[in-house]
């Protein structure tokens, strides 16, 4: 992992950060594909294997790869989820890149194990400037409309966030006010 001391991000219109609103209708529409596609997986496992503890392993560990490769891959690429094609929003790194894979699943795993809860994370948003949620903060990404365009580059620096009892680290661009 190279140093991001002394480079600089980029940072983007006020406008152009995706809102809660925004964020929240692609987090459904996301929410009923992958309900769809592990729906779809229970059904075929139940008429296809006898209920066997070894068709439930195989079920959950199927059901739980799509989930990464949707929320990670999928999210990052060219094409995106559903969800976030409908709300034309897209994740973008400190650069205004596309993330890494490993940057999403670093994202994936606060999702889903990490200390930030879903509606705590999502609330966090409505008070930021960049409407980053605290694991897109330490994933050092941003949810942004679809076609924004950096207007500017900044440094990026380490901040320090001390939120229901954790001490958190990150690196973000210092936007000028």
């Amino acid at each position: 992992m190279t140093s991001q001391k002394n480079k600089l991000g980029v940072y983007y219109s006020p406008e152009d950060y995706a809102n809660f609103w925004r964020r929240i209708a692609a987090w459904v529409i996301d929410l009923l594909v992958l309900s769809l596609l592990v729906s779809s997986y229970s059904l075929l496992f139940v008429y296809c294997t006898d209920g066997n503890s070894s068709a439930f392993t195989i079920l959950f560990t199927v059901s739980l790869t799509t989930c990464l490769l949707y929320l990670t891959v999928i999210k990052a690429s060219q094409f995106s989820t559903l969800g976030f094609w409908c709300t034309k929003i897209q994740i973008v790194n400190l650069f205004g890149e596309k993330p890494s894979f490993w940057t999403m699943g670093f994202r994936f795993i606060l999702l889903t194990l990490g200390p930030f809860e879903l509606i705590i994370d999502l609330l966090w948003l409505t008070g930021e400037k960049t409407k980053q949620t605290l694991r897109d903060k330490y994933a050092g990404t941003y949810v942004i409309r679809k076609n924004a365009v950096p207007i500017g580059k900044a440094p990026i620096i380490q901040s320090r966030l001390d939120v229901l009892g954790w001490h958190l680290v990150f690196s973000e661009v210092d936007i000028p006010e």
